[in-house]
């Protein structure tokens, strides 16, 4: 059995030889957890590939169990909200392995990956999550204060919750 310090997040520095090293994990993870509604293995490796966005990934025994990944706010997907563009990122994805799942291993990646939107220079967060598992009530509890702004909102997903979040 895996201790806490087995688990390791790092940041992912978009490479194509590292990704074609982590690529089947990444992928059998994304559709494992999303099914029918998983981005496309070319979604996939396109985030995974673009220097924008701030990738964080989790390892156990150096396999890859886990990721999480934020995008910059295009100017061309949210007009009128340009003095938000360089302080905003959007949480994109993130996913833990089946077999890993319920060992609060999200709170490492989200710290990972937050310490390393600060360091970049980023001042919030957004992102969508579900209702019906309780996970935007977890946000909700997990950042307190730092909640912003929040509301429902209908999605492909189902009901979920929009977040604005101070990092």
């Amino acid at each position: 059995m895996e201790n806490d310090s087995t688990f390791i997040a790092e940041v992912y520095n978009p490479d194509p030889k590292v990704w074609e090293k982590i690529k089947a994990d990444i992928l059998e993870m994304e559709h494992e957890a999303f099914g029918d509604k998983a981005f496309t293995d070319e979604e996939m490796e396109g985030d995974f590939l673009n220097k924008k966005n701030t990738i964080v990934i989790l390892k156990c025994n150096d396999k890859v169990i886990g990721f999480s990944y934020a995008r910059s706010l295009d100017e061309a997907d949210e007009p009128g909200r340009e003095s938000e563009i360089n302080e905003t990122v959007y949480l994109w994805n993130t996913v833990i392995a089946n077999k890993y799942r319920g060992r609060h291993l999200v709170g490492k990646l989200a710290e990972t990956l937050e310490d390393e939107l600060r360091r970049k220079g980023y001042s919030y967060m957004e992102s969508y999550a579900v209702v019906k598992n309780n996970f935007a009530a977890n946000i909700a509890k997990h950042y307190g204060d730092r909640v912003v702004k929040s509301e429902p909102k209908e999605t492909g997903y189902g009901r979920q919750m929009y977040f604005r979040i101070r990092l």
